[in-house]
């Protein structure tokens, strides 16, 4: 099953979730290629706002209910809104999947395609949990810094920024694209990661994941230039 969590507070950008992009709303590019994958068997939006719970349908995703505002807040966190959508599921339908997906609504350019591979990729091998990641290129780790006492440190301690980029050791972010678990270790963990987590790499056009209007821009840019299917 996917779960698309989708609060309606949002700071860098108003109603970020369904913020205009290309003349849709941001959710309906995570619906609309969900509902085109072949391994998600539901596809299930978490909301609290009655607007984007409207919208969501509209484009043939289930809101079985509106999220409890306490889930909904800032500060709160999204295993917790997935794991009472689980729990509401299994009380209203005695519907409990093997297999949660999340996709957030701020991912727009993963395709159906990620979903699947992602998927079948998890189910092959022998972790619990995979999540999507991009190779990160600047600024590598090892060149950032803090500020103790006003002297200059490395952020991770022991390590230097001098030499070769070249012969530092590859480093990856979170993209935000895919979060996928058992639902018995989302339960154990309270987490997407378990206890052995498989990663899933992604280009960096594929992986720019909205939170300000320059994200907006640049996914708009990604979308005209490499799929115009979008706009259909």
């Amino acid at each position: 099953m996917g779960i698309i969590p989708a609060r309606s507070g949002s700071k860098g950008i108003k109603n970020k979730n369904i913020a205009d992009l290309n003349g849709h709303p941001l959710i309906y590019y995570t619906i609309k290629e969900a509902l085109k994958s072949t391994m998600l068997g539901r596809t299930v939006v978490s909301t609290d706002s009655p607007k984007i719970a409207e919208i969501s349908r509209s484009f043939d995703a289930e809101v079985p209910y509106l999220r409890p505002e306490h889930f909904a807040t800032d500060t709160a966190r999204t295993i917790d809104a997935v794991i009472d959508i689980l729990e509401y599921l299994k009380n209203s339908e005695n519907y409990t999947p093997d297999l949660i997906t999340l996709l957030q609504p701020t991912a727009p350019l993963r395709k159906a395609g990620h979903i699947d591979q992602a998927i079948n990729l998890l189910l092959s091998g022998t972790a619990d949990s995979l999540v999507s990641l991009c190779k990160l290129e600047e600024p590598h780790p090892y060149k950032v810094k803090k500020i103790v006492d006003q002297n200059v440190k490395p952020f991770i301690d022991g390590t230097t920024s001098s030499g070769p980029r070249q012969l530092m050791p590859e480093a990856y972010r979170l993209n935000g694209a895919l979060y996928i678990a058992y639902t018995k270790i989302l339960y154990e963990y309270k987490s997407f990661f378990g206890s052995k987590v498989m990663p899933y790499i992604m280009d960096a056009n594929e992986s720019v994941n909205i939170d300000t209007p320059l994200d907006l821009k640049l996914a708009e840019l990604l979308l005209n230039e490499t799929d115009q299917s979008f706009k259909t």
